[in-house]
């Protein structure tokens, strides 16, 4: 069984790859799934304000320290032990179906992600 969130960074990580170094696509990629994971946690606190108000506070404090504990944790397990070039050693071997339908997730995945953000900001 694939781990989805593992081949979602293999992805940006290979298109990233093509310009630049090993390291610099895999912080690239780092970040862009910091990005997505960030826009989700916004949409569903956007989402759930109406009925957990006082739960959730959003400001501009705890939402930057949300994104960068985002960003750290991605970091960390990308990153230790090097475990993206791990990732990528399982996922080079992969064949061209096995590709094409991970694209099909990946673009879902996205587009699910923003038509979301967009519904939670219409709220």
């Amino acid at each position: 069984m694939i781990n989805p969130y593992d081949y979602l960074f293999y992805r940006i990580f290979k298109r990233h790859h093509t310009t630049y170094s090993k390291h610099e696509s895999a912080f690239a990629a780092t970040v862009i799934i910091s990005c997505l994971i960030y826009v989700n946690f916004v949409s569903i606190c956007l989402t759930t304000n109406k009925v957990l108000s006082p739960l959730i506070i959003l400001n501009n404090i705890s939402n930057l320290l949300s994104g960068f504990s985002i960003l750290l944790l991605n970091i960390f397990y990308f990153f230790y032990k090097k475990r993206y070039l791990t990732i990528e050693e399982i996922f080079s071997s992969f064949t061209k179906k096995q590709n094409g339908i991970g694209l099909v997730l990946i673009y879902t995945y996205v587009t699910l992600t923003i038509a979301f953000f967009v519904y939670a900001t219409s709220l």
